[in-house]
């Protein structure tokens, strides 16, 4: 990756509030970085208009009742803050509030479910409290009210393997499957017991609590609970906190990432990784005391440096981590230096073929074609990768335009995207070979999704709603597979593909697209009454009285209906329609 300095340093680089090593850092990036110099530039050139700019005449009457106000004894008639202070202010009051707003749309992502409800508490316990890995564990359970009665529960547990510092998150979906492990059997003081034989190799295990239907599932409050395990010397594992404090979410939570981390540069203070993960924990989470911590971190570089300078080898996490750190601080020359090292040292880490693809994608747009050796290098050595590296490479092979790469990329991200519906639909279905690689995968995947096992359940998800959110997908991907049919000439199949869509989305918001798609099917076929009737019953579901709905129709019948004949349609279909009133974006 290319490390650039941070929006907030460049404008105080431009403004002249930088000085001594922090300026010169700067200074030496800007002179190798064009896109640097132009954000350096703009801002200049905005705040010199700024200074140019006339300052508007004042009301009149301003001056004298400032006056009367100052001999009446006031004495703060102007904000006491400096002009560059009230600005830095809004710039913090500005991330801040966009903090706010990436919080709250984590938490309304979260999944609803039953259980461990407010007033009902739970607790799951583990006995020994760190083990390892291997190791047989007995899980005691203190039920919430709704699973108390229940004769046997099952403790369902998704295992993590180990994520070495710097490696590409496999489920950064934070979709957590979740397979039942044991039976808790009711003991007669009312707890439940079973005994759970860790697997080796793992990281830390996630567990969550079910009655024997699915339909009820205490889940701690939706964060699940997490036992990590303990290295050879007894103490917390230093991959297993890594692991922790990077964990997808849901079940990942701030506290438990910051804590993970805390816990990481407590037991490992000579590792910079330790300290690398706290940085990106505590990054995003704590930005209005960046600055008070901004010279401890810079010692902290420093004391790590002279470290690893005594040791004769330094390891690929190491590296990576120095890089991490020098990023932070906003080093740009010693995080490349760092990186260069890493991809000297360790060629085929996945670590280092990562560092060489991002810096290949970061060249200019029409470099598309230089892209394409290094991306495929990337996807070969690294698998841990591949979810990024498929969707880059398939931006770089559309953009450069060649048809046998395009279609390799678009193998390879199905592979690994199955969801990337969407965009394919739009830019690849037209091509044969492609299509038939789509239709392939679309149809094995409604295969999985058809599985109704608990083991394919989200881990803190109810059975019937995870069942409700595989039923939406799948209409989707049948929705792609009849467009791919109308490609191949294949209308009435089509035609009964998008009926079943229909029927498994009904209730669900964002799926009025595929009435409208079957309207164009069914003109094709000559039935312009079901036509009509498909958009106006897509029209009523959305609750739409105008706008994309009534264009469609205009667009595929040629006619456009006034606005009362087609409120009155839309009012006679209101019956059939079933007003959209379900999500299904989250397991």
């Amino acid at each position: 990756m290319i490390f650039h300095p941070s929006e907030r340093t460049l404008s105080r680089y431009g403004d002249g509030d930088l000085a001594g090593l922090r300026a010169r850092r700067v200074a030496a990036h800007l002179e190798g970085c064009t896109a640097c110099r132009t954000v350096v530039a703009s801002n200049r050139a905005l705040g010199e208009a700024a200074r140019r700019a006339a300052a508007p005449a004042l009301r009149a009457g301003v001056w004298e009742r400032i006056a009367e106000r100052r001999e009446g004894g006031e004495r703060v008639i102007l904000p006491a803050e400096t002009v560059g202070a009230a600005t830095r202010s809004i710039r913090w009051a500005a991330a801040a509030a966009a903090a706010v707003v990436v919080i709250a749309v984590a938490v309304m992502a979260l999944p609803v479910t039953r259980g461990a409800l407010a007033g009902e508490p739970s607790r799951l316990t583990f006995v020994p409290a760190l083990p390892r890995p291997g190791a047989t564990v007995t899980v005691e359970y203190a039920p919430t009210a709704a699973l108390a009665d229940a004769p046997r529960l099952l403790l369902r547990a998704h295992y993590v393997t180990g994520r070495p510092f710097g490696m590409h998150n496999p489920n950064a979906s934070g979709r957590v499957r979740g397979a039942v492990v044991a039976t808790l059997a009711r003991r007669s003081d009312g707890r439940f017991t079973a005994t759970v034989m860790i697997p080796d190799p793992v990281a830390y295990a996630i567990f969550a609590v079910s009655d024997t239907s699915g339909e009820i599932v205490d889940s701690d409050h939706r964060r699940s609970w997490v036992m990590g395990l303990a290295g050879a010397n007894g103490r917390p594992d230093f991959n297993s906190l890594i692991s922790i404090a990077w964990a997808p979410g849901p079940p990942r939570t701030d506290e438990r990432a910051r804590a993970a981390a805390d816990s990481l540069v407590a037991i490992y203070p000579d590792s910079a990784q330790s300290w690398a993960v706290q940085v990106q924990v505590q990054g995003s989470s704590r930005i209005p005391h960046w600055l008070s911590v901004f010279d401890s971190r810079e010692r902290k570089f420093a004391q790590l440096e002279k470290s690893l300078a005594r040791r004769d080898t330094i390891s690929a996490g190491e590296m990576t981590a120095m890089a991490t750190l020098a990023a932070a601080i906003e080093d740009s020359a010693a995080a490349s230096r760092w990186q260069s090292r890493l991809i000297a040292a360790y060629p085929l880490d996945p670590r280092a073929i990562e560092a060489r693809f991002w810096r290949a994608v970061q060249l200019p747009r029409d470099s598309a074609l230089a892209r394409l050796p290094a991306l495929d290098t990337a996807w070969i050595l690294s698998p841990e990768a591949r979810p990024a590296i498929a969707e880059l490479g398939l931006g770089a092979a559309m953009n450069s335009g060649d048809s046998v790469a395009i279609r390799a990329w678009a193998v390879r991200a199905l592979a690994v995207e199955p969801e990337l519906y969407g965009y394919l639909i739009q830019q690849l279905l037209s091509d044969p070979a492609i299509r038939a690689s789509i239709v392939v995968t679309l149809r094995a995947r409604l295969r999985e999704l058809a599985d109704d096992s608990q083991s394919e359940r989200s881990l803190i998800s109810t059975r019937s709603r995870d069942r409700l959110y595989r039923q939406a997908l799948e209409a989707s991907a049948l929705g792609v597979l009849s467009q791919a049919m109308v490609l191949d000439g294949r209308y009435a199949a089509a035609n009964d593909t998008l009926g079943v869509a229909i029927r498994l989305s009904e209730g669900f918001c964002g799926f009025g697209y595929l009435r409208r798609y079957r309207a164009g099917i069914e003109l094709t076929l000559g039935d312009t009454a079901a036509a009509v009737r498909d958009l106006v019953i897509g029209a009523a579901a959305k609750g739409s009285r105008t706008g994309p709905f009534g264009d469609s129709a205009a667009i595929l019948l040629g006619h456009r209906y006034e606005p009362a004949q087609w409120n009155a349609l839309m009012d006679s279909a209101a019956i059939v329609a079933k007003t959209c009133s379900r999500d299904w974006a989250t397991p």
